[in-house]
């Protein structure tokens, strides 16, 4: 006599694969999240990525725009913020959103003139497309902060410290 026990683990395997997904990334935007971004940071912080960039981008008002438009007004501009910086990402970039509406880039082997030439393609990219990405809003206000290690005796989380202090408000107005 035998016993055989079949079981379909499908679900279960699924609902594994998601934590594991989420464990680095953001289940809105599907971009790495704060954890994944720790860990990058870590990995990033040596001398054959030097220059290293860092740039931080803030949306504007974007709990005003929860409050009176609804949430899912919000989620439409994240998601599109999220496609605007994925978009103009380079290979080898780190993108992550690390707040409820803040993202940052690690941009390793990049000097301060190609990091503001990143930030002046994201913004370009953000007035051509903002009505598109954002037909709820009809626009994007974004602000940006960057800085550069430009040499090992300089520490990454002053760099990262530097870039949020200079938050430039109104720097793309889209």
């Amino acid at each position: 006599c035998y016993l055989l026990l079949v079981e379909d683990i499908t679900s279960q395997i699924k609902a594994e694969e998601k934590l594991a997904f989420l464990k680095y990334h953001d289940d809105l935007t599907q971009l790495h999240n704060r954890a994944y971004f720790d860990l990058a940071r870590k990995s990033m912080d040596q001398a054959g990525n030097l220059p290293l960039s860092y740039m931080i981008c803030d949306i504007n008002g974007l709990k005003l725009i929860n409050e009176t438009m609804c949430y899912s007004a919000g989620d439409t501009v994240l998601l599109s913020t999220a496609r605007i910086l994925s978009d103009c990402c380079r290979e080898g970039d780190i993108l992550a959103r690390i707040g409820g509406d803040e993202f940052c880039l690690l941009l390793p082997k990049t000097g301060k003139k190609d990091t503001v030439a990143l930030l002046n393609q994201i913004t370009s990219v953000a007035r051509a497309k903002s009505s598109l990405y954002a037909p709820s809003t009809g626009f994007l206000s974004l602000s940006f902060g960057y800085a550069t290690k430009e040499h090992a005796g300089q520490s990454l989380d002053q760099i990262i410290k530097d870039a949020e202090n200079h938050l430039e408000i109104g720097r793309a107005h889209v």
